[in-house]
């Protein structure tokens, strides 16, 4: 959820939040920011998914799992992102 709150903001924009006492941002910081998935939309689409808003939802799904540490690979990952854009884990 954190990583959802900070991308979209400006570095300077997130140093002051941080001066403002959002301590959670040290972890964005130094952990969260450089996390990316290995896999794509488009491995998603090579495995069956339409495109559409699932594809979202899969990529949405491996990331958290990525970033709660639930996942290490490529396999894990495809695995999740499969399962959330059938419906078989639900949306946030």
């Amino acid at each position: 959820m954190a990583v959802r709150l900070a991308v979209p903001w400006d570095p300077s924009q997130l140093l002051v939040a941080r001066a403002l006492g959002t301590e959670w941002l040290d972890r964005y910081a130094e952990d969260w920011r450089n996390i990316h998935l290995e896999i794509t939309g488009e491995d998603l689409i090579e495995a069956g998914v339409p495109e559409g808003p699932a594809i979202g939802h899969g990529l949405e799904a491996a990331l958290s799992g990525k970033l709660d540490g639930e996942l290490s690979g490529r396999d894990e990952e495809l695995r999740i992102a499969l399962a959330a854009a059938k419906g078989e884990i639900p949306e946030d």
